[in-house]
């Protein structure tokens, strides 16, 4: 943790204090790891030829020559006594190291105050010179007492030759030069500065294991300071990581408690005036940049002494120049201490302060006023800013905001009326939004309310199984509120959109039949006269569903669609549609309709802001790049997808899955079980089972290319039995091919038979490409079990055209390759240009498998090389095995992955070390970019 993302200072300060007489300036603000970096060069030394003087400068009154007698003091208790120590000048160093006048010379009987400042000057020189080697370390000297500042003065106009001198500072407290160096002396300044998100992020990944999404909100929150950051992983590690109950990375941040943070503000600000304290506070309240002029306002304080009080507190560290003239606290984990720290009255006129600065403003900052409001207990102000800043937000299209602040007046004290349209609006756009937690947890705080009528209740419960559905564990759940709702709702509309999302088929286990049933009283009990909102947002579950369902091919259900809406609320409901229909075609396997789905929802959706379709619409992207073999920063995006919505289920599960696929065909086996599990489909009722269906295949394929038979046909079994019951055929394209694969290697050839008949004939009739295709595939598998080698491979080279002509390049490619390696021996130069498509898509595990193929059978395939050599940077090879050793395999299982030897793998491991200059694999640390090129990269 110490030199984490400080790589090029410590080799600079290592460099430096080889140099002598050198003197290296360390400057940075309170925590942002001075000590750790000095700390860290000092453990490079050979304490047996270096002697190290190492002394830390306190605040407040100082003692004379403190920080030079600490570290005198220390040394000089471990070393043997020197005899220059006989000189008089070393002698006058006992009257301040009393302990230690056993070892020096008697002090001067007589010396006036200069002269024996003087002398104290000499002696420690003296000393310093008899050690030899010496490194001197003084820490914070924005603290040192006058008498430490004049001895450093003196030694670095005249250092000894084998003197290092090391002080570290914060700029904003030194109030006057340190020193200044003689000619010929080495110089080094080092600016400590905050952790940027990389560095952050492998702080994560060392106290935390793999944290999607946390990194880049730890930096936010404590501004890269590591000292804070140490305590907050701290933290998060004591509570566990991820959090329990699903809380995203910035709740969880927000409610953490850090002591040492209230410490470090405590002090800073004891140490300043009162008017100081006031405006710390201010700031604290605002929440944002201000000027001075604000602070004092909110404050109390006239424009002169709020200036000064700034300006006391930038040099105090406490506040920072956010932009020009614009000041706030130095990161939010500080403005949330200092805020806790209000006592209740004292805070609650802060904030009315607050409302009256900021509605002298124009425009009107209404989110900043509703906040204020709420919190200064002003409920009608609360409630109108609130509106109309929710009416402002979906004007803009901004659901997010709308959304949190019918949320935040929820939780407000407002009855009768007001609180009927509030909790109304809530249900309407919270299905809509993004970030839905929150929302779910009002929702069901709002189901206990005894002053709910009995229809608005309904219609609450109808959202919160709306909200429930895209909760992990909440599928099963949602079902029951959901059906509770349809049962209690009288009027249409409300009743119809429950009866259409119990229509959709791919949640949960229940059997399709079920789904069918509430596909067609839907479209039975829809008014003609509906309006177009309702009657769009109908059309959107039941025409996806029938999708789903495989009973309208692609062309059809885009022809069932109305071209254009005109209202937001029927455009919005419009870009769901097509967005639905784009994810139906692409687990059904209508890849190039999904993709003019995907076009049209994303014209329709232009001005409407963030919405959940949007978030929707990127998974199912994610899923048709995988397939069409476009893995370019596919992890990358997966994992953003995860950052920005990680509450939302359906979509982070197929994100989860996206990148475990991925991980399979890189062969990283530890990375591809961990996201496997993070889709949590373990249980049926409460999965996406089209998802479900492709953790099933690709752990079968995982565990196959392991050779772990057993734990793949047991995988089979129990998905197999799944889909029996739910009777999801049409996703089934995902898991029977790979199911049946592991039947036949086990010799279970009749239940192999059998899975694949029952797929045909659920098929047959269906609109479901992919699901028809892969039958393709299980007759060869079942063929090759036969011994029929020649029909087998003629049936894999049939269903590599289909799934080409669909386009599943990837899959595709996959039964290119067993049509060529099953029966008579193919054509060489087939196998190298796939081992190249294999490379290009970033198929490592694929391409090496190929090479080893090929390899085995007496061909070796060219090295796609540049034509130079590398030098210090890695090679394609090196880049792939360094992603596998960072990801925590063993050489034999990197070989086995990449079909390489050990004893290659350790000559990669031993020059990877060497390049990035490390002693130990677990040293080894990949910046951002070369992960992130590592994880999409093929063999070498």
């Amino acid at each position: 943790m110490a030199t984490s993302g400080r790589a090029a200072e410590l080799a600079a300060l290592t460099s430096a204090l080889r140099a002598t007489p050198s003197l290296v300036l360390v400057s940075g603000e309170a925590g942002i790891g001075k000590t750790h970096l000095i700390s860290a060069a000092l453990a490079e030394l050979d304490r047996r030829s270096v002697a190290v003087v190492l002394g830390r400068c306190q605040p407040g009154t100082p003692f004379r020559y403190g920080v030079l007698a600490e570290g005198l003091r220390s040394c000089l208790r471990e070393r043997p006594r020197p005899s220059v120590f006989d000189s008089a000048a070393a002698g006058a160093l006992a009257v301040h190291l009393p302990e230690l006048a056993d070892r020096l010379p008697p002090p001067p009987e007589r010396a006036d105050p200069v002269e024996l400042a003087h002398l104290v000057c000499r002696g420690v020189r003296d000393v310093l010179a008899a050690l030899g080697r010496v490194v001197l370390v003084a820490e914070d000297v924005q603290w040192a007492d006058p008498d430490s500042r004049t001895v450093l003065r003196h030694l670095l106009a005249a250092p000894p030759p084998g003197l290092s001198v090391v002080l570290s500072h914060r700029p904003a407290e030194l109030t006057q030069p340190l020193v200044r160096p003689a000619p010929g002396t080495t110089v080094l300044r080092i600016a400590v500065g905050p952790l940027a998100e990389p560095e952050v992020a492998q702080l994560v990944q060392d106290r935390l294991g793999p944290a999607d999404g946390l990194a880049g909100e730890l930096t936010a929150q404590t501004a890269g300071i590591p000292a804070v950051l140490t305590e907050a992983l701290t933290e998060l590690a004591r509570t566990g990581w991820p959090p329990a109950d699903g809380r995203t990375a910035a709740e969880l941040l927000g409610a953490l408690e850090l002591p040492g943070v209230r410490e470090q503000l405590d002090s800073a600000l004891h140490a300043v005036p009162r008017p100081a304290r006031l405006v710390a506070e201010a700031a604290a309240v605002l929440a944002g940049p201000a000027t001075a002029e604000d602070l004092g306002s909110v404050a109390g304080l006239p424009v002169g002494r709020a200036r000064a009080a700034v300006t006391a507190l930038l040099a105090a560290g406490v506040l920072r120049e956010e932009s020009a003239c614009h000041y706030t606290l130095r990161h939010p984990l500080a403005r949330r201490a200092v805020y806790r720290s209000l006592a209740g009255p004292h805070r609650q006129e802060l904030h009315r302060r607050a409302i009256r600065l900021l509605a002298r403003a124009d425009p009107l900052p209404l989110r900043r006023l509703t906040e204020h409001s709420g919190q200064a207990g002003e409920s009608a102000l609360a409630l109108r800013y609130g509106r109309e800043l929710i009416e402002a937000a979906q004007r803009v299209g901004d659901l997010s905001t709308a959304i949190e602040v019918l949320t935040t007046l929820l939780a407000a004290d407002l009855g009768g009326a007001d609180r009927a349209g509030l909790v109304r609006a809530l249900c309407r756009l919270a299905p809509a939004g993004t970030h839905q937690r929150q929302a779910a947890a009002t929702v069901r705080r709002l189901l206990a309310d005894p002053g709910l009528s009995e229809e608005l209740r309904a219609e609450v419960r109808l959202c919160h199984g709306l909200l429930l559905a895209r909760q992990a564990e909440g599928i099963e759940s949602s079902r029951t509120q959901l059906t509770a709702a349809v049962r209690d709702l009288d009027h249409g509309g409300a009743r119809l959109r429950g009866m259409s999302l119990l229509a959709l088929p791919f949640l949960g286990a229940t059997p399709v039949a079920e789904h069918r049933a509430w596909v067609r009283r839907v479209e039975r009990d829809t008014p003609a006269g509906a309006d177009a909102e309702l009657r769009l947002g109908l059309l959107a579950n039941t025409l996806a569903c029938r999708v789903h369902l495989g009973e309208l091919d692609a062309e059809s259900a885009v022809a069932a669609a109305p071209e254009h809406a005109t209202e937001a609320g029927a455009r919005r409901q419009l870009a769901r549609l097509h967005v639905n229909l784009a994810d139906a075609f692409a687990w059904t396997g209508a890849n190039a309709a999904a993709r003019r789905a995907l076009n049209r929802s994303r014209h329709l959706t232009t001005g409407l802001g963030a919405c959940y379709a949007a978030g929707s619409a990127e998974a199912t992207r994610l899923r048709l790049d995988w397939a069409e073999g476009h893995w370019h920063d596919l992890d990358a995006r997966a994992a953003d997808l995860l950052a920005a919505h990680p509450e939302l289920y359906p979509m982070a599960s197929e994100a989860w899955l996206v990148r475990a696929w991925l991980a399979v065909a890189r062969g990283d086996w530890h990375e591809a079980e961990r996201c496997f599990q993070a889709t949590r489909c373990a249980e049926a009722a409460n999965a996406v089972f089209p998802v479900l269906l492709g953790v099933a295949g690709g752990t079968i394929r995982m565990l196959l290319e392991q050779e772990r038979l057993a734990e793949a046909c047991a995988q089979a079994d129990r998905a197999a039995e799944q889909l029996r019951a739910k009777g999801g055929w049409t996703w089934a394209g995902e898991f029977v091919p790979h199911a049946v694969e592991a039947y036949c290697a086990q010799g279970r050839a009749g239940e192999a038979a059998a899975l694949t008949a029952d797929l045909g004939r659920a098929v047959r009739a269906r609109h479901a490409p992919l699901a028809q295709a892969s039958v393709l595939a299980c007759q060869a598998h079942l063929a090759r079990a036969r011994g029929d080698l020649a029909a087998a491979a003629e049936q894999f080279e049939l269903a590599r055209r289909r799934h080409a002509e669909l386009g599943f390049a990837y899959r595709a490619d996959r039964l290119a390759e067993l049509a060529l390696t099953t029966g008579a021996p193919a054509d060489p130069a087939h196998l190298v240009d796939l081992v190249g498509r294999y490379e290009r898509t970033g198929a490592a595990r694929d391409a090496a498998r190929c090479r080893d193929h090929l390899r085995r059978n007496g061909i070796r395939t060219p090295a796609h090389r540049s034509g130079r050599g590398y030098g210090d940077a890695m090679s394609p090879r090196e880049q792939e095995i360094a992603r596998l050793v960072v990801a925590g395999h063993t050489n034999r299982e990197i070989a086995e992955i990449l079909f390489l030897s050990r004893r290659t793998v350790e000559e990669h491991v031993g020059k990877l070390l060497r390049k990035h200059n490390v002693r130990s694999r677990h040293d080894l640390q990949l910046p951002g970019a070369a992960l992130a090129m590592a994880s999409n990269l093929p063999g070498s």
